[in-house]
């Protein structure tokens, strides 16, 4: 069974089966579980009324626990949302992982585009997030100011100062 836990609510710790008359998915916490494609997570034996639910937590079979999630070492696991680029390519891509073994990914954009790849010539990396991006442009115009002074001959180490100016809002302008 495939898992999409992206759509798992945040506190659930797990997918299982509820098996009681009839085959139920559901998530799983700590203290409450939630039918999959309800909006509404439940006691463990509890409620009135029509909210009254009689599953524990032992009710729940095959349950398969939440992965940890993707640091980027290693494959991405399938429903992973990442950005991959061909090893000789330039431009990373945003997409789901859909399928992946050691030889062969697919991979689906947001606009819902499909396509099959060759694991062994495929880089993936997690989302970089605002704040990752804004440190990397910050990392990467400081090298150059760095760069620039060098190549003056300076051989002073001006890493502090180079800090200091982008900071304060210095940057190399075009004419």
């Amino acid at each position: 069974m495939n898992i999409d836990w992206s759509k798992a609510p945040e506190w659930a710790k797990g997918h299982g089966l509820v098996v009681q008359g009839s085959i139920k998915e559901v998530w799983f916490g700590d203290h409450s579980y939630m039918v999959v494609g309800d909006s509404r997570a439940y006691p463990y034996r509890g409620g009135i009324g029509e909210t009254s639910h009689k599953h524990t937590v032992h009710a729940i079979q095959f349950k398969t626990m939440r992965p940890e999630p993707w640091t980027g070492e290693g494959l991405p696991p399938v429903w992973t949302v990442c950005e991959w680029k061909e090893k000789t390519g330039f431009q990373w891509v945003a997409a789901t992982v859909l399928f992946i073994t050691e030889s062969s990914v697919v991979m689906r954009r947001s606009d819902g585009f499909e396509w099959q790849m060759l694991t062994k010539r495929t880089v993936f990396r997690p989302i970089c997030t605002p704040e990752q991006i804004a440190a990397d442009e910050r990392a990467a115009s400081i090298a150059e100011m760095e760069a620039e002074i060098a190549r003056w001959g300076l051989s002073a180490d001006y890493n502090g100062m180079c800090q200091a100016m982008y900071d304060a809002g210095y940057r190399k302008v075009s004419p």
